[in-house]
């Protein structure tokens, strides 16, 4: 047989998608843990622990400054100089009840749940319940109670004429009020059979309410694996958000200062996903009081260097804090993140641009592309002036303007094969910036973490193949 040399091995890397017989003779159908650079195709490097024995088990790193924080479901940690400190916050979690001054009722969006014999004043800023009831009617609202967790909850009773209100977290009963009066008490959640906040009339409770709120006692956050976190610096200031509790701010940045809910935040209200401006914080797909809204952008009034926002409130007109509504095709908002001169918002079918423009508009909102979206939550990485993005079937580079495909051709098909269905949501980018590689990390079928990555070599256009020890985030350092 005749021997023959084949040069240039890093022109084309991994080509899965088509037959081998195909591919040019410096192509290669298949591989794993290699990399194609400097004309030939090399060996990767493993893995190794550098960071000791981690307080949590992390689903979310990020390299803030001097500092690289990392975050699991219920505690955040971070590594300076190779110790470990917890900054975890210390105060008891934000305000979960949204509305609880009964200022803002919107009979098409009831984030409060009206029973029987029970309505809600405008006039007033009351609920009121009218002793109609024939048997026990709750005034409730969806605040995410989690079992085992105590909470702090507060109301106020005025007009009392007859019967018995009883407060209750997940259906855990707190104590039975008969009087006009504000009333606190701590309530644990044990055994939960809902997680709602519930006032329950008996049948003959007639009297108003207002002030509600409920918030919980322990420091612990109640992160979940799926939504994991997101966050970043600006200005000198850190933030972190899980999208179950209240947005985290991390002021100022030190191993010796522990996390707090971010101030000026609106009570009941969480984030999907919280990134940063210009000296906006931007806020993609809000729930307000168990309410879903996952078609709307938040954003703060311009925060100034080393401070949080003011404020949020969208009704102040003397702020630039607003939201407005991306609505074109009923998807959902999954992610954002700037890009030049403009803000991308990222739902799962299509990519819109915000533009600043100033007052009254703050913002010039558009499409741009309507043919592709986003995965999930840190699915887009930016590397020079570029976002690298995974959506649903397809890595593709965004320039502002176009959206490129990466994969077509190459290992679109390959990806589709392995990627897991049902834990995909997990999915992230990240950056190699020695390396100068993108790693489009993924769970593949039957993993619940991500286990493989195509890694993107910008520089030369070519795609490698690596094998994940099922890892949950990355972070540049």
């Amino acid at each position: 047989m005749p021997l023959f040399t084949v040069s240039q091995l890093d022109q084309y890397g991994i080509i899965s998608d088509k037959p081998a017989h195909t591919l040019p003779p410096n192509a290669f159908s298949s591989g794993a843990n290699v990399k194609f650079t400097g004309g030939a195709a090399r060996k990767v490097q493993g893995f190794k622990a550098v960071l000791g024995t981690l307080s949590t088990a992390p689903n979310f790193l990020r390299y803030m400054y001097d500092q690289l924080c990392y975050c699991g479901t219920d505690a955040v940690h971070t590594v300076k100089d190779g110790t470990h400190y917890t900054i975890t916050r210390t105060t008891s979690g934000a305000d979960m009840v949204y509305d609880g001054g009964m200022t803002d009722y919107d009979n098409t969006k009831p984030w409060w749940t009206l029973g029987t014999g029970w309505s809600i004043n405008t006039g007033t800023d009351k609920a009121q319940c009218n002793g109609s009831q024939t048997t026990a009617s709750s005034l409730s609202q969806n605040v995410n109670i989690k079992e085992g967790r105590s909470y702090a909850v507060s109301f106020t009773i005025s007009g009392y004429s007859a019967g018995t209100l009883t407060p209750k977290v997940g259906g855990i009963a707190g104590t039975v009020r008969s009087a006009n009066g504000t009333f606190n008490e701590t309530i644990t959640a044990t055994s939960i059979t809902n997680t709602l906040l519930a006032l329950e009339a008996n049948a003959d409770f007639v009297g108003d309410v207002t002030a509600i709120s409920c918030a919980q006692t322990q420091s612990a956050y109640n992160g979940t694996a799926n939504l994991g976190w997101n966050g970043d610096a600006l200005g000198g200031v850190g933030y972190l958000n899980n999208g179950v509790d209240a947005p985290q701010m991390w002021n100022p940045l030190s191993q010796t200062t522990r996390l707090a809910n971010l101030s000026h935040w609106p009570a009941g209200t969480t984030i999907r996903s919280l990134r940063f401006f210009k000296a906006f914080l931007i806020g993609i797909f809000p729930t307000k009081g168990g309410i879903a809204f996952p078609q709307v952008v938040k954003w703060s009034h311009p925060a100034e260097p080393s401070q949080v926002p003011e404020t949020w409130d969208v009704g102040d007109a003397s702020k630039l804090a607003g939201e407005t509504v991306i609505d074109e095709t009923g998807s959902a908002l999954v992610e954002g993140m700037p890009l030049r001169d403009q803000f991308i918002v990222y739902k799962d079918d299509q990519i819109w641009s915000l533009t600043y423009v100033g007052p009254p508009y703050v913002w010039k909102v558009a499409p741009v592309i309507k043919s592709v979206g986003l995965l999930a939550t840190n699915c887009v990485a930016m590397v020079e002036g570029q976002h690298y993005c995974m959506s649903r079937d397809d890595l593709y580079m965004f320039d502002g303007h176009n959206a490129n495909s990466l994969l077509t051709g190459r290992n679109r098909a390959w990806l589709e094969q392995q990627i897991d269905p049902d834990n995909g949501q997990r999915a992230f980018v990240s950056v190699n910036r020695t390396e100068r590689e993108v790693w489009f990390c993924f769970p593949e079928r039957s993993a619940s973490w991500c286990s493989l990555a195509l890694t993107y070599n910008y520089a030369h256009n070519t795609w490698g193949i690596r094998d994940l020890p099922n890892v949950s985030s990355m972070s540049e350092v």
